[in-house]
């Protein structure tokens, strides 16, 4: 493997602090280390706090479906920074869901059938949400677990958590890692958009 230059892991760096978003080596390695093992963690997101699991980790599947039944039924979501990634997934992925997610401007989560590789009871009529979404730690997490996350709203009565603080300490409770990243913040979170697509390319939009 070639080496970066010194100019190019500077110009990483940079990029980083324009973001805002920094992020301590040893939290994402124990993130990393727990989804590996089968564990859930806590992260922020730009919908705000959410649990995440690995995509095969059938018995963590089993606490994020009743978690999901506990947030008064918000959409589990197949999350990724590589749309790539996600035909793994899926038996097909039409092409006008890869257009919508670059395209879209804010959060939108597609709803997208004949869903595979997925524990069972996450995926109800082989129906799965998927969505797209770029941040310095989940691309770092996605990149060393080699795939997307399994995620569902962390906050209470379907609303979402912009605090750690505001996170059901039930939820806290449950997982095994809750990440450091962005801890100190209060999220800005933005509520998605829901579109689901047919077998013929039907849009049927569930929420704007």
């Amino acid at each position: 493997m070639q080496a970066k230059s010194g100019s190019t892991i500077f110009a990483c760096i940079l990029y980083y602090n324009r973001m805002g978003k920094k992020y301590e080596a040893s939290d994402l390695k124990s993130a990393a280390t727990t989804l590996k093992d089968g564990g859930k963690i806590l992260l922020p997101l730009d919908t705000g706090w959410c649990l995440a699991i690995a995509p095969q980790s059938e018995e963590a599947a089993k606490d994020l479906f009743f978690l999901n039944k506990k947030t008064a039924g918000s959409n589990i979501v197949l999350l990724t920074d590589n749309i790539n990634r996600l035909i793994y997934y899926f038996e097909e992925i039409p092409d006008l869901a890869f257009d919508l997610m670059e395209m879209s401007e804010k959060p939108l989560t597609i709803i997208l059938n004949k869903a595979r590789r997925i524990p069972d009871l996450l995926i109800e009529k082989k129906q799965l949400a998927i969505r797209y979404y770029q941040d310095p730690f989940f691309a770092a997490l996605c990149t060393r677990l080699r795939q997307p996350l399994l995620i569902v709203t962390a906050g209470s009565n379907g609303l979402m958590a912009n605090h750690p603080d505001e996170i059901d300490e039930s939820i806290k409770a449950s997982a095994n890692y809750i990440a450091l990243y962005r801890q100190d913040e209060t999220l800005n979170s933005r509520e998605p958009g829901v579109l689901q697509l047919g077998p013929n390319g039907e849009i049927k939009i569930i929420k704007e």
